[in-house]
């Protein structure tokens, strides 16, 4: 038997790298259904619990972040201090900033982002997420 190809081999391309929702929550038990959430409708996700480990995984990652869900209230590092952070690396990366303390119009105007208050369902999550990545394309 030669080494030739298989004719369908031809057509063969190369899948892009999966893009990854980056969620940023302190509270560890939310991090992990806010994941949850998300990858039960498709989404790969990356997740920190604190604001500098969401700044290694967004350095590791930077190119494959789609979007990126924090929470604003966090020890050492509030969410918009990391958001101010990957902005000036992204500008237009989007933003779902997410609180159970901060209510929406002590936020509203944040960075041009979006805000959904907490406990939120999966319903309203990914639906805010999908018009998130609508507008930003």
């Amino acid at each position: 038997m030669s080494a030739s190809h298989h004719p369908s081999c031809h057509h063969y391309q190369e899948l892009p790298p999966p893009l990854f929702i980056l969620v940023v929550d302190d509270e560890e038990a939310v991090c992990d259904l806010t994941s949850c959430m998300l990858e039960l409708h498709g989404y790969s996700v990356l997740r920190a619990s604190t604001g500098e480990a969401a700044l290694e995984l967004f350095d590791a990652h930077a190119d494959r972040i789609a979007l990126l869900v924090i929470d604003i209230v966090m020890p050492r590092m509030s969410g918009p201090i990391v958001a101010h952070r990957i902005r000036l690396i992204r500008p237009r990366l989007p933003i779902l900033f997410v609180s159970g303390v901060v209510s929406q119009s002590n936020f509203q105007g944040v960075m041009g982002s979006w805000f959904l208050r907490k406990p939120y369902t999966q319903k309203l999550l990914v639906a805010k997420i999908q018009q998130l990545m609508a507008n930003s394309s």
